[in-house]
């Protein structure tokens, strides 16, 4: 026999006894093969639902002191409501609250696949708000406070997650929540990335962009004619967008130093800083560039996410001068690892930085904010102080740490955890918030990029918003700091129909972000309004005037409740005076009916009466 008919044998031997049903006699044998079928379905299906198990559970925020706004009891992603404001802020839930945190605003951006209306929000320091973005279009990211020669002035970038990288603008805007400038790239770049927008001492701005080149990626597992996402920075004027200086990763770091991975990317347009690299809406992200921060020497101090690294760059070579961490780690780390072990960090600063410890393709363990020293001659590193969640906090993404300057206290954003922590400068938790579902963090359902504490003076230009509700009035205004008073005035007409000059009310102090104030009914007008007051008293804004007649007796919900309950009430006393007649009214008439006998046809026609009923028979019919 050939070695060809063999093997056709074999083949044969093996389709007739293992690709078909085994045969016992002249019938087929299916249980076996039914048998064989669900064992092989059951353990290819435990195996991939354990697979998915352990995922989830991994990701999973668990702890034995998790409360129902943990566990998503108000949504993963809870809001609240006002009656005079239309649009939704975030519900903060405050795990601990401590007389020494810093008073000032809190600053932060929501976003995420369960956030109705995502946009930039002032909180103060009970989580009440103080000034909500509407309408602004895309996502917003990096809300905070800069100066600008001198003047405060809100700064955010605002864009969309499009060709495997974040493309938008930052805007400049004043107290009076006026956009003054807005800032894209230098040179030939269409759009900025949302990581970085930072004004300098000098009066420039730090910004950073996201750029598809071509490049071979073989060398890590990708195209060999592929694309890479390179990451740079320019520091620019504000005032003419003139480039003042520029730097590329691509320029000065190998692509062997990064610790992202081809493996688990995704080629999507729509999915940013994921991308695989075959083509230029998904290249591939080996650097992240997410800080840049400019000291006194005119050197640059920058952090690359994805190669783990702090790098200090020469401000007119753009040479590296030293790095620290990553694979080319120059310090030698005198805190048995802990300075210089952090891993997809984000946010450094003069030296603070936020260490993730994880990301999105590693799950972290626990992340961190640290405070480092270094010696720059000796090239040595120490931890100062490490700043941990008592919940074991971990992030996949983003984060920030901010060192107050009133306090010292030390203010950590959570990034993809959508929480945020203050803390003494020796570590102890003084205050503690959420603004999510922190069992489910790691998925993401909403984040804030960064959150920060600034002090801020805002001055609308809009009218405070009013609602009447029965004889509740609900008065606000968004953006507005320094409301101390509400008065309320009101008007009549005069014979002409021309109203007169408003008179005093009420005056009312103001209490958070909405305040409620009663009306009083005792005199007829046909128009009120709310006046706001600053702490000296002086006028500070006018709501439009609002049509009301005092003579007619408003029905408030409480009053709705009452005489509901009373129409109840009466109801149901009805209702058993009605069954009482009705069953009363039965009983009398079945007494009086058993008075009588029923008689037959037959009794009825015997006697004179059945006679005189015969009499009137008509014959024949």
């Amino acid at each position: 026999m050939s070695q060809g008919q063999y093997s056709s044998t074999l083949l044969g031997s093996f389709n007739a006894g293992w690709f078909r049903p085994r045969r016992c006699g002249s019938r087929v044998s299916w249980f076996f093969f039914g048998v064989c079928l669900c064992l092989v379905l059951g353990v290819t299906g435990t195996i991939h639902i354990g697979l998915l198990l352990k995922w989830l559970l991994v990701r999973l925020h668990w702890r034995n002191d998790l409360t129902w706004y943990d566990l998503g009891w108000y949504g993963l992603a809870p809001t609240a409501q006002y009656q005079s404001f239309d649009h939704p802020i975030p519900a903060i839930e405050f795990l601990q609250q401590d007389a020494r945190c810093s008073q000032d605003y809190i600053f932060l951006a929501p976003r995420g696949p369960l956030v109705a209306e995502p946009g930039a929000v002032i909180l103060d320091a009970v989580g009440d708000l103080v000034w909500r973005q509407i309408d602004q279009g895309g996502d917003t990211h990096d809300l905070r406070v800069q100066e600008y020669f001198g003047e405060k002035y809100l700064t955010f970038w605002v864009g969309e997650e499009i060709g495997g990288r974040k493309q938008g603008s930052w805007f400049m805007m004043d107290n009076t929540y006026t956009i003054r400038h807005e800032i894209l790239p230098g040179g030939d770049y269409d759009t900025g990335d949302m990581h970085e927008f930072q004004i300098t001492t000098d009066n420039t701005a730090l910004i950073t962009i996201y750029e598809p080149i071509v490049a071979d990626l073989s060398s890590i597992g990708g195209p060999s004619e592929g694309y890479l996402l390179d990451s740079i920075f320019q520091e620019i004027s504000i005032s003419t967008g003139e480039i003042l200086f520029e730097w590329s990763a691509s320029s000065h770091v190998p692509l062997d130093n990064t610790f992202w991975t081809t493996k688990l990317c995704r080629d999507d347009s729509n999915t940013a800083f994921n991308g695989c690299g075959h083509n230029e809406d998904s290249a591939f992200d080996f650097y992240h560039l997410n800080s840049v921060e400019k000291d006194e020497q005119g050197n640059y101090l920058i952090c690359g996410r994805n190669v783990h690294t702090v790098s200090y760059i020469n401000g007119v070579t753009g040479e590296i001068i030293w790095n620290l961490g990553g694979p080319n780690n120059e310090f030698e780390d005198l805190s048995d690892g802990d300075a210089t072990n952090f891993s997809w960090q984000h946010h450094a600063r003069y030296l603070s930085l936020f260490d993730n410890g994880g990301s999105m393709i590693e799950a972290a363990s626990e992340s961190r904010g640290i405070l480092l020293d270094l010696d720059i001659d000796r090239r040595t590193a120490t931890l100062r102080v490490s700043y941990y969640h008592p919940q074991q906090m971990r992030s996949l993404s983003q984060g920030d740490v901010q060192i107050l300057e009133d306090t010292g206290n030390v203010f950590i954003g959570w990034g993809r955890s959508a929480a945020m922590t203050e803390f003494s400068s020796d570590g102890e938790v003084l205050c503690d918030a959420r603004f999510g579902a922190s069992v489910f963090f790691s998925f993401g359902p909403v984040t804030s990029y960064r959150v920060f504490r600034h002090s801020w003076v805002g001055k609308p230009t809009t009218q405070p918003d009013v609602v009447v509700v029965g004889d509740t009035i609900y008065v606000s205004w968004n953006g507005a700091t320094e409301v101390t008073i509400w008065q309320l005035e009101a008007a009549d007409e005069d014979e002409d129909g021309q109203e007169v000059e408003f008179d005093i009310m009420s005056q009312t102090f103001r209490e958070g972000f909405e305040t409620e104030i009663r009306i009083p009914t005792q005199e007829k007008y046909s128009a009120i309004r709310l006046v706001a007051l600053d702490v000296e008293g002086n006028v500070l804004g006018i709501s439009d005037v609002i049509d009301c007649d005092f003579g007619v007796e408003w029905i408030t919900p409480m009053m709705i409740v009452i005489i509901t309950s009373i129409a109840m009430v009466v109801g149901f006393l009805a209702t058993l005076f009605t069954a009482a007649v009705f069953f009363r009214r039965r009983k009398r008439n079945q007494v009086a009916l058993s008075e009588y006998e029923l008689l037959t046809g037959g009794d009825i026609l015997d006697g004179e009466e059945g006679q005189l009923f015969q009499s009137h028979i008509i014959p024949g019919s």
